[in-house]
């Protein structure tokens, strides 16, 4: 059975803890005392942790100017000494390579840096406009020749084998066009499209194909939210309240609150209607994409190699350099992409670095090998 795809007449469409910084006198281990973040309404509680780190402040028995320098230097040494060297680099891509059709700056010739020196790349992305084949080739029009697709990491491809693996063979899409390209109907043959401007019961168009739409959609065994403007408006979210309140799946691609477009603009993530699914259901999401460990573990896993070994670079205070810290790597924060002044002070995250863009990254990176 083909995946049901219906069409009919346009419709308008209509997240933190501030945790405890306090760090007592000298040279102490400091770790994230805070509770889980929960940042938006609905949101289940993950406890991503940040990774052991020192804080040094001068204790009481040692005031002067000189003395307290001389500590912080000493310690940043120790520290240094500890650490792992950077083997392999895990790369966000909307917001830190590119900007829609607009590559940041020199990120070309600083992915080339990478590979040059020998480092692992991986690209891990919660890009749902797209599918995988289709990033793949946006990425290589940009100049970004020589990624290949097993390096790509998406939380549509994590979707995809979480739905497959669960038995779950027919969900409702709420993605992009471009994006239900993931989801073949080999895989998934009773995958359900809402057509752009569905009305629903009541909601206006035609009344046959709103009745078979609607029939189609009660016997979806789950429900996927992306990012998908047209999908995203009342009456796609009312079916997809109903599939739920029925018992299917609930899988988010993400739970992103906002995105920055090509002029400059934040736009919104789908993180907001997943809250709002939740809300209205009481029921709790299960996320695959960024800052979930599992999908930093593909990633990590394919490379083999351990995470204090590798550093991430991202736009995402929270789902990039939270995520990504979490779990033992180095959070590079770039302010590019969805990044606000003070994003670094946030959220309960505190980036091991934050530069300008990717190509600082990829230089302070190579710079401490």
């Amino acid at each position: 059975m083909g995946r049901k795809v219906f069409r009919v007449c346009q419709f308008h469409q209509v997240d933190v803890f501030s945790r405890i910084l306090g760090v007592i006198c000298g040279l102490v281990p400091r770790r994230d005392l805070s509770r889980p973040h929960e940042t938006e309404p609905g949101r289940s509680r993950h406890p991503h942790r940040e990774p052991f780190s020192w804080s040094v402040r001068p204790s009481s028995a040692v005031r002067s100017r000189d003395s307290s320098l001389s500590s912080v230097v000493s310690a940043i040494a120790r520290k240094k000494a500890t650490m792992s060297p950077i083997r392999g680099v895990l790369v966000d891509l909307s917001g830190t390579l590119h900007i829609e059709n607009l590559v940041t700056r020199d990120a070309v010739a600083a992915l080339g840096r990478l590979r040059q020196a020998g480092l692992q790349v991986r690209f891990v992305s919660n890009t749902t406009k797209e599918s995988s084949a289709r990033l793949l080739s946006r990425l290589r029009v940009l100049g970004f020749a020589d990624v290949r697709s097993e390096e790509l990491f998406t939380s549509l491809t994590a979707a995809r084998a979480l739905l497959v693996s669960q038995n779950l063979r027919a969900p409702l899409l709420l993605l992009s066009p471009e994006a239900v390209e993931e989801f073949p109907a080999t895989d998934l043959p009773g995958a359900v499209v809402l057509p752009q401007g569905f009305g629903g019961p009541g909601g206006g168009g035609d009344t046959a194909t709103t009745t078979a739409v609607a029939a189609a959609a009660a016997a979806c065994d789950a429900v996927v939210v992306g990012l998908a403007p047209e999908q995203l408006a009342y009456w796609p979210l009312t079916a997809a309240m109903r599939v739920l309140q029925a018992g299917g799946a609930f899988v988010a691609l993400h739970r992103g609150r906002y995105f920055q477009r090509a002029d400059g603009q934040l736009a919104l993530g789908p993180g907001g209607f997943v809250a709002a699914l939740e809300f209205a259901t009481g029921r709790t999401a299960e996320t695959v994409g960024k800052p979930e460990p599992a999908f930093f573990g593909l990633a990590v896993a394919d490379m083999g190699l351990e995470p204090g070994e590798l550093a991430m670079i991202g736009d995402d205070v929270r789902d990039d350099v939270g995520g990504a810290q979490a779990l033992g790597m180095t959070g590079i924060l770039v302010r590019t992409g969805k990044y606000r002044a003070g994003d670094e002070t946030r959220h309960g995250v505190t980036p091991a670095m934050v530069v300008d863009d990717f190509a600082a990254a990829v230089d302070r990176i190579l710079q401490s090998q």
